[in-house]
């Protein structure tokens, strides 16, 4: 018996293919990721499912909310972003220890507010960013009920 190997090579259709200067991220239902962004980026918010509303928090290098980068008049308060954070859960707890590091004050954060209840699926968002930013994105929610009162958050892509 002789050792050679069988190399296979499986074919998958409709796994995503991502350019080399591509990142795909994922933002789970009623949580947020931290994401950095360079001049020139360009941030493509995702909704998949449809009917579920984003916030997004824009810092510049030296830790203060910059808004103005993504040319939105919708800005409201961060409330879904401090449910979140509020939360207790291991990736929240991450998250703030992630934003404490960068002295990120979130006391007065405002978001730039990105699709409704009523969005329907595979709605985009972009955005060119002009300068060195990160970006805080969250997908706010509340758990449903047992009831099934309200629709549960699903998740964003970015």
């Amino acid at each position: 018996m002789d050792n050679q190997f069988n190399v296979t090579q499986p074919f998958e259709p409709g796994l995503w293919q991502l350019k080399q200067n591509r990142e795909r991220y994922r933002v789970p239902a009623n949580g947020s990721i931290l994401v950095d962004l360079n001049p020139g980026d360009q941030l493509v918010l995702q909704d998949p499912e449809g009917g579920q509303p984003a916030e997004i928090i824009s810092f510049d290098q030296s830790g203060k909310s910059n808004l103005g980068i993504f040319g939105k008049s919708d800005i409201k308060s961060a409330k879904g972003l401090h449910e979140i954070l509020a939360s207790g859960t291991k990736s929240s707890a991450r998250l703030k220890i992630e934003l404490e590091k960068r002295s990120f004050d979130l006391s007065k954060a405002m978001a730039v507010q990105c699709f409704t209840i009523e969005t329907p699926p595979g709605e985009e968002e972009r955005f060119v960013i002009p300068e060195n930013a990160a970006c805080l994105i969250s997908a706010p929610g509340k758990d449903m009920s047992v009831e099934g009162e309200i629709f549960p958050p699903t998740d964003l892509r970015v």
